[in-house]
């Protein structure tokens, strides 16, 4: 318990409504964190143009040409990524979804965590933490993207696009 004092007013305030003020304040700055991170990627996604060919708007960030897709005519684990990110963030799902079937999965996990964290900002309650843990998220980004990427190679072999 702990004695404010003010130029009007004195109240007792307890450590119950102190501890409540603080987890308030580390709610709100937790998804202010969350929601610059899921923002920032989506602007990104957005402002980037998507390449119709399904690969490749990543060198518009200045990156490389994937050396592994040179070498062999398959897409590595990641090629598509980026462009299946932009092309849902510019509502083009079929292109979302031929780049890389996960990044349709990863652009909406990144909507559905924005908008969790700027409830969390806005009214300083849990809202995040009902979402599951954050190792369910990581283990889905670890188990999707071989996933995502072992249906490209299906889809681009059964279609007869690849190799390149």
């Amino acid at each position: 318990m702990a004695v404010i004092m003010g130029k009007s007013a004195c109240y007792i305030e307890t450590e119950s409504q102190a501890g409540a003020a603080n987890s308030r304040a580390f709610l709100r700055v937790r998804g202010l964190t969350v929601a610059m991170c899921c923002g920032t990627i989506i602007a990104l996604a957005t402002w980037l143009a998507p390449e119709s060919v399904g690969l490749g708007t990543h060198r518009q960030l200045g990156l490389p040409t994937c050396s592994f897709y040179v070498r062999t005519g398959y897409p590595c684990p990641t090629c598509g990524f980026t462009t299946s990110l932009s092309a849902m963030a510019h509502g083009r799902f079929v292109l979302a979804l031929t780049s890389h079937p996960f990044g349709v999965i990863f652009f909406t996990g990144l909507v559905v965590l924005f908008s969790a964290a700027l409830r969390e900002v806005i009214t300083g309650r849990k809202t995040l933490s009902r979402l599951g843990k954050p190792s369910w998220w990581v283990w889905a980004f670890i188990i999707g993207i071989p996933t995502g990427w072992a249906l490209k190679l299906i889809w681009g072999i059964a279609n007869g696009t690849l190799p390149a």
